[in-house]
């Protein structure tokens, strides 16, 4: 998957391909399972290793605010700043999670 991501991002920057294309692809082939607070622990550390540490970090805004307006009717900038007060206990932890992810690897 993550050689597929890269060549849709290619495809983005050759103007082949919309940007919001590439963000669905992302969301509803990968991210909505990471985001699912019944995904467990294994399947996420592999998405985390393969498929979101290799995000072009131009995206990343754009990516998550959809992804996280769509699941959670959150945006990106109450993510960063760890602000989750609209969402269930198990997917605070699925967030915090993915926000240290993120600030570790230069993301956010």
């Amino acid at each position: 998957l993550r050689l597929c991501f890269s060549e849709l991002y290619k495809g983005v920057q050759k103007s082949k391909i919309t940007r919001e294309f590439l963000i669905r692809k992302y969301y509803y082939g990968i991210l909505s399972d990471y985001l699912s607070d019944t995904t467990n622990n294994y399947i996420r550390t592999s998405i985390e290793d393969n498929i979101i540490s290799e995000i072009p970090n131009q995206i990343i805004k754009p990516l998550f605010d959809f992804c996280f307006d769509e699941k959670f009717a959150m945006n990106y900038d109450s993510f960063r700043k760890g602000r989750f007060e609209i969402v269930h206990k198990e997917e605070t932890e699925v967030l915090n999670r993915l926000r240290n992810f993120l600030i570790k690897n230069g993301k956010i």
